[in-house]
């Protein structure tokens, strides 16, 4: 699975890994899933279908972030909702002992 296809949201290209049995969960340098990037950029089309060929949803980044994580980080309230509706943990920490509300709530400009 491409994790540069998912972050650019090349979303025809992210259908044809999986559907040529590409790994959903394959983990980048950074210990990052393709749902991972997804997640951080947004892609809710493509989120949906890297949970449906099972991308495992509580992976862990090398900073112990989840895809919650980085939805609430980057502002995606879509992709928090999409996650949490597919049964993410919504209060898990990270390495930090943060949560993804206090992210979501640390990158708001007021």
């Amino acid at each position: 699975m491409s994790h540069a296809a998912v972050q650019y949201g090349h979303f025809s290209t992210s259908k044809l890994l999986l559907d040529r049995r590409g790994d959903p969960s394959l983990a980048d340098d950074k210990s990052r899933s393709p749902l991972h990037a997804a997640a951080r950029y947004g892609h809710l089309v493509t989120s949906n279908i890297l949970i449906e060929a099972g991308a495992e949803k509580e992976l862990r980044d090398c900073r112990g972030r989840s895809c919650m994580h980085l939805a609430s980080e980057n502002g995606h309230p879509a992709s928090v909702s999409i996650l949490a509706d597919k049964g993410a943990e919504i209060n898990a920490r990270d390495d930090s002992g943060h949560t993804p509300l206090l992210l979501a709530v640390a990158t708001v400009s007021l």
